[in-house]
This record gives C-alpha cells, sequence and structure tokens, in this order.
C-alpha cells in the first residue's frame, strides 16, 4: 500500500523536492552577502542607541526584494499542498472510480485512507517545515530590522504554526474530496476554506488569546506617541476623549476649541491642548514574552481541526460512499 502510495505521489513529490532544491542553492548563494550588507549597515548599532534607523532600514531593504516574495511563499504554501496533495487524494479516486478497483481487494478502505493520510500528510508537513526553515534562516536579518515577528504577517511564517497550517489544510482538502467527490471543486473549496479559517483565527481568534495591555500617550508632537517594545503586537490603535469614547482628531476643531492664535499654531499648542481636553492615543498591545505561547495556543488550534476532519474524512469514505 505504501508503494501504491508512492507511485501515485511521486510527480508532487518530485516537484516539491525539486523547487525547494532550487530554492535553497539560490538562498545559500545570496545569503552570505546579505549577511555582509546587513553587518555593514549599521542598522544594529542604530537600534542599540534607539536611533532613526529608517533611511537605514529602506537602504537595507530595498537590496532584496525577493524576501517579500518568499514570505508571501510561506504563508501561501500550505493552501497550495492542500489544494494540490489534499484536495485529489479521495477526489481522484472517486471521480475516476478506480476505488470500485482499490475497496474490494483485500486492503480495508480504512487502511487504504490512512496509509495514505499519513504518508502524504506527513509529506506535506515536512515540506513545509524544510522551505520555513530555508527561508527563516536567510530571511534572519530581515528578521532583526524589523523587530517584528509578533505581527500577523510574521506570525503566521515563523515558529510552529505553518506546520499547523499545512497540517489543517491537508485535512480539509481530504474532506472536502470525500464529500464533494470531484475534483476541481474540492480544491477551490480547499483553498476558500483554508483561507477563511486563517483570517478568522488572525482577525478574531488570536487577538483573545490572552487579555492586552492598554498603554496611554499623548497625540501630536514628537515622541508624544506611547512607545512599545520591539516584536510587540499593536493589536489596535484609537484616539479617545477624556471619557473613552473614540474620536478622529480634527486639526482645525482643536485649534477653535482652544482657541490657538494663528501665530502660535503648531504641533505642541496641539499637544497641550489635547492633553488640556483628555484626548490621548491608547494602543492595545499583546507584549513580546507572549509569542511562543500564541504559537502553541494557534497551532494546537488547528492541528485540532485538522484531527476532527480526518476523523470525519474516515466516516465519511466508511459509511457514505457507496
Amino acid at each position: 500500500m505504501i508503494w501504491l502510495t508512492w507511485r501515485q505521489w511521486r510527480a508532487q513529490a518530485l516537484s516539491a523536492l525539486g523547487a525547494f532544491i532550487v530554492l535553497a542553492a539560490v538562498l545559500a548563494y545570496t545569503g552570505p552577502h546579505l549577511v555582509h550588507l546587513y553587518q555593514a549597515s549599521g542598522i544594529a548599532e542604530c537600534q542599540k542607541a534607539n536611533g532613526d534607523c529608517g533611511p537605514l532600514i529602506d537602504a537595507f531593504t530595498s537590496h532584496y526584494p525577493l524576501a517579500h516574495v518568499l514570505g508571501s511563499l510561506i504563508i501561501l504554501l500550505p493552501a497550495i499542498l492542500g489544494v494540490f496533495w489534499g484536495a485529489p487524494l479521495v477526489a481522484r479516486e472517486l471521480e475516476a472510480r478506480t476505488c470500485d478497483v482499490a475497496w474490494t481487494q483485500a486492503v480495508s478502505r480504512t487502511r487504504w485512507l490512512s496509509t495514505k493520510l499519513v504518508t502524504i500528510g506527513l509529506g506535506a508537513v515536512g515540506t513545509t517545515a524544510a522551505f520555513m526553515i530555508v527561508i527563516a534562516a536567510w530571511s534572519s536579518p530581515f528578521d532583526k530590522v524589523s523587530a517584528n515577528r509578533f505581527s500577523p504577517a510574521m506570525f503566521s511564517q515563523r515558529g510552529i504554526v505553518p506546520l499547523a497550517y499545512s497540517a489543517f489544510a491537508f485535512a480539509l482538502g481530504v474532506f472536502a474530496g470525500a464529500a464533494i467527490r470531484r475534483v476541481l471543486p474540492a480544491m477551490a473549496a480547499t483553498l476558500g476554506g483554508t483561507a477563511a479559517a486563517r483570517v478568522t483565527v488572525q482577525q478574531w481568534v488570536r487577538p483573545r488569546f490572552a487579555a492586552p495591555f492598554h498603554i496611554s500617550g499623548a497625540v501630536f508632537g514628537r515622541g508624544a506617541s506611547p512607545t512599545v517594545a520591539s516584536n510587540a503586537w499593536v493589536v489596535a490603535a484609537r484616539v479617545v476623549d477624556a471619557g473613552g469614547r473614540s474620536i478622529q482628531v480634527r486639526r482645525g476643531l482643536l485649534r477653535d476649541t482652544c482657541h490657538i492664535p494663528e501665530g502660535q499654531f503648531g504641533r505642541d499648542s496641539l499637544r497641550v491642548c489635547a492633553q488640556r481636553l483628555g484626548i490621548h492615543e491608547v494602543l492595545t498591545v499583546q507584549p513580546a514574552n507572549r509569542y511562543w505561547s500564541f504559537q502553541i495556543w494557534e497551532g494546537a488550534l488547528f492541528v485540532a481541526l485538522g484531527v476532527a476532519l480526518v476523523i470525519a474524512s474516515f466516516v465519511w469514505v466508511r459509511r457514505r460512499i457507496g
């Protein structure tokens, strides 16, 4: 059964292996130069001195637009594997009716499905891990520059959650193929379901894994905004009045309310006016030390969803498919 699974899956596996070898060769060739650029950029010294590092960072990141492509690859790879490896696993057999032969032999449906799930599922997770490791190693200078690994986009590219995404997307593809019984609709359902699940968790579930902190600061004026430690996640930012209600700050309204003379109108006078009126900025923040706990919680959530989909696939194949 394992040999049959390999013969059916070898084209996808060899394609993934070839893509990985090409990518690893490119990253191995460009990686040392990237590290040299980072060391010579002076960004590390600037960040230690808490200086204005924006121009240095812009100059450094402009050298390698490839970093954005690699980030997108890690974000999309789990869905791609779910679509092209998970969805056809059962749907292709049902659509071609080869299951009529496979399921009437000595191999039971349970063994047939479990062998394919374990073999190809582990391959999908392993493929994601391999790509993620080499990309994370190459991108480490960019990670140091951004100091923002808790941001929604970066959070989905590092740690253990990409592996959980792959397991979930693959399991969703298998279930969609078993339920829909046609390859192309199952692929579309897998892509849409994976995107919907990840957006839902990112926007509404992840921020609620733990109660956030709220940091207040003044509005207007250089350095007046509240400061946030590196790698912390700013979930939301809003300006509120003295009663805590969210408002939009209009400079003209503040000038008229505080009767600021035309000659004194500027950021400093606006800041003083806002402070007198109780207007201030509030940041909702998840601190950086929660990064790994959030990774574990989100990874466990997607693995649990994947396990539920695997169980549903077994039930569907054994009882709903004639």
